[in-house]
């Protein structure tokens, strides 16, 4: 299956780069696999240019890896955030089959059969991951004491809570992010928007650090206080 505008190479080339992370989780499990793009695709994203471009302009300057290395990632995302590599490989498997005799595709080709199998609208995901230069940022914060409950003043118990927001994304940008804590072996997993929002829950009060993004999905982290002011201060809801 070939693109018909070199401003989808990324079906390409990200398509085959994201083989050999496929292949290292094959041979090696998929921790390790994590690591080799950690360190051999994710690292070497520069973010220069959007993936995607115009058409009929000769958009891709062969220069340019991203279109290899942050296609990869791009997959590797959206297989986080579907949360279910079943699904995500039946979507590359439909992809295939369905164009494998015109030959030729386009991106709308793939994101319709992605919406089509997901049932959902994807237009703020691949509006920030191809057709934007920069990468979207999460600001979080974390704070194991951030909220009292209970009776008495001894009855009270600290209650955790994330602040978390979007930035360098599209308004209107949302997109899981997965939270790990160590002492439990237990992953949190949330819905972060452009808004700052407050996420409270009671079973991690055990841990005392939360470990952003383990799986690698392709986006900066900064952590920042500001934003848990942010959130309180705005009347964002809680969940």
């Amino acid at each position: 299956v070939s693109v018909s505008d070199f401003a989808d190479i990324w079906l390409q080339e990200g398509f085959a780069t994201y083989s050999e992370m496929l292949f290292a989780e094959h041979k090696m499990g998929y921790d390790n696999s994590l690591l080799y793009a950690r360190y051999f695709i994710a690292g070497s994203i520069k973010n220069k240019l959007p993936v995607a471009g115009p058409a009929n302009v000769s958009y891709w300057n062969s220069r340019d890896n991203d279109v290899y290395n942050k296609g990869a990632m791009v997959l590797h995302t959206i297989r986080n955030v579907l949360n279910d590599s079943t699904l995500f490989f039946d979507i590359l498997q439909t992809f295939y089959h369905e164009h494998a005799l015109s030959s030729h595709v386009t991106t709308a080709d793939f994101i319709e059969v992605v919406e089509r199998k997901t049932g959902k609208d994807w237009g703020k995901f691949f509006e920030a991951y191809l057709y934007r230069r920069e990468v979207p940022v999460l600001y979080w914060y974390y704070d194991p004491a951030g909220k009292d409950e209970g009776g008495t003043t001894a009855e009270r118990q600290a209650v955790p809570v994330i602040a978390a927001k979007w930035m360098n994304a599209p308004e209107g940008f949302s997109m899981p992010v997965e939270f790990y804590c160590k002492e439990e072996n237990v992953s949190i997993r949330m819905e972060v928007t452009t808004k700052p929002t407050l996420f409270y829950f009671d079973d991690t009060a055990a841990c005392s650090k939360l470990i952003c993004n383990k799986r690698l999905s392709y986006f900066d982290a900064v952590t920042d206080i500001s934003v848990l002011a942010e959130a309180r201060l705005s009347g964002a809801g809680d969940q």
